[in-house]
């Protein structure tokens, strides 16, 4: 099995602490953490405090997660790139916010190439967030086996073949979408099998996430 990373961010520092302590004593390889999201006015001080608080408390890898793309307001780049100064690479990020690229280039070019970056659009931007140096992708359980043929594609400098697959992400995200809409007509039984039966059986036998490598 692959390493585990423990969701851990809530609304008040003192749970996401115990979150975090709970999730190191059943062998989580990492956290992760979404800032609070009911507080609105939080500054980033307050934020830097919250984060810094898990670390502290627990001596495992934090992913700090930027999902103001759907919930939350965003992070700070400085914020981020002071957490990184004072705990070094124990400090992993995930930006989801747009714009997503410059966000990453921020914190690259701020860290001086040292920060460990995740793609966080479920492999949609992951060929352009490759070019700018993140580490890996983490994506939805569902659309894991495509992004896996992403990166493959991408590290091999096959970038004809990344975008082939990224192609594959997509669709499978169209897929999603309409199981979620009307699983029981036959026109997404048709789309199922399309996205996931015929073109992509040699890309769904890729092995688990790259993650793995950068939470040894």
């Amino acid at each position: 099995m692959g390493p585990v990373v423990v969701s851990v961010g809530a609304e008040s520092t003192s749970v996401a602490v115990r979150r975090a302590e709970h999730a190191l004593s059943i062998g989580a390889n990492a956290v992760m953490a979404t800032p609070p999201i009911s507080v609105a006015g939080a500054t980033d001080l307050e934020q830097e405090q919250y984060y810094g608080a898990i670390l502290r408390a627990v001596d495992l890898p934090l992913i700090v997660q930027d999902a103001s793309g759907y919930v939350g307001r965003s992070l700070g780049i400085h914020l981020q790139v002071h957490l990184f100064e004072e705990f070094g690479d124990r400090v992993l990020f995930k930006p989801e916010g747009p714009p997503v690229g410059i966000a990453i280039s921020s914190i690259m070019e701020q860290t001086h190439g040292g920060a460990r970056i995740f793609e966080g659009l479920g492999g949609g931007a992951l060929i352009e967030s490759y070019r700018r140096g993140v580490v890996g992708s983490m994506p939805g359980a569902d659309v894991c086996w495509a992004v896996i043929a992403v990166w493959r594609a991408l590290e091999s400098g096959d970038f004809r073949r990344a975008y082939e697959s990224r192609l594959r992400c997509r669709r499978s995200s169209q897929c999603r979408q309409a199981l979620t809409r009307s699983w029981s007509s036959k026109s997404t039984f048709w789309f199922v099998k399309e996205c996931f039966l015929e073109p992509c059986a040699e890309d769904r036998l890729a092995s688990p996430p790259m993650v793995r490598h950068w939470l040894r």
